[in-house]
């Protein structure tokens, strides 16, 4: 049976006795398959073409466009404080072993002898305000600090109150 199958594969493949339409259609199928890949090709060919240029004028444009100028005689926006020792010959030292008396005959402080005496400014009580007043009011207490001054006549406090 192998034998037989080989024999009609054999035939097939031969082709002499395979009709002239299969053939043509199987030529057409394989020359569209590999018109694809070739289109493909093209394609990815072109792909890979277009990223090196995209590549290359990203790298150039990096590269060649001048960056901005930065002066440098800005001055910076702090202030750098910068300290040194001191040489040996700034510094004092003081030793407690070592005291010195000053004596002096003559006194450098001139003492000052002061009294009590009576206050300059006297404070006025409430009656000796009203007294002042030209004509007759009372003092109406509102509380131990709040106090609110009532005229006999309305016309007197016009007078006196400039607002």
């Amino acid at each position: 049976m192998s034998h037989s199958r080989n024999k009609r594969l054999l035939s097939d493949v031969l082709a002499e006795e395979s009709d002239a339409d299969f053939r043509e259609a199987l030529l057409d199928h394989t020359l569209h398959v590999v018109r694809r890949k070739r289109r493909f090709r093209k394609a990815r060919q072109v792909t890979y073409a277009s990223l090196m240029a995209v590549g290359l004028a990203l790298i150039g444009f990096h590269f060649l466009v001048s960056k901005p100028v930065v002066s440098k005689g800005l001055e910076p926006p702090y202030l750098l404080v910068t300290t040194q020792p001191l040489t040996a010959s700034a510094v004092f030292s003081t030793s407690r072993d070592h005291s010195i008396a000053v004596i002096s005959s003559s006194p450098t402080v001139e003492l000052i002898a002061t009294s009590e005496s009576s206050p300059a400014l006297y404070q006025l009580d409430d009656n000796e305000l009203l007294a002042l007043l030209p004509s007759p009011a009372l003092l109406v207490r509102r509380g131990p600090h709040l106090a609110e001054l009532v005229f006999a006549n309305p016309d007197t406090q016009q007078s006196l109150s400039p607002n």
